[in-house]
């Protein structure tokens, strides 16, 4: 589970959640999906999941690693500009600046 935290000049104060984590796909184990939930001062909470194999990559998909997150979030959030994230640090403030987002709504 990673976190990120950023300033779009669209969206304004941005924090976008992700986890990568694996199906439970007996036929194919090696199948993988992304949880994304998406906090901004202007919009409602926006929470979706997408399955690594619909993501255009030219990364192989299904490894370990996954395909590069930066791949994943220009396809699942396309109108916000992933360029302006910046990885949350494991502070235990993470957690109450999430919820002060949520809080907004």
């Amino acid at each position: 589970h990673q976190n990120y935290f950023g300033i779009d000049p669209k969206f304004g104060p941005v924090s976008l959640s992700i986890r990568r984590e694996a199906l439970e796909d007996r036929r194919n184990p090696s199948k993988f999906n992304y949880r994304i939930i998406l906090r901004t001062g202007q919009l409602s909470t926006l929470r979706g999941s997408i399955v690594e194999d619909s993501v255009p990559s030219s990364s192989k998909h299904g490894t370990s690693q996954g395909i590069p997150l930066k791949e994943v979030l220009e396809f699942a959030v396309p109108e916000l500009n992933i360029q302006i994230l910046r990885l949350a640090s494991s502070s235990p403030r993470v957690p109450d600046l999430l919820l002060q987002l949520d809080q907004q709504e």
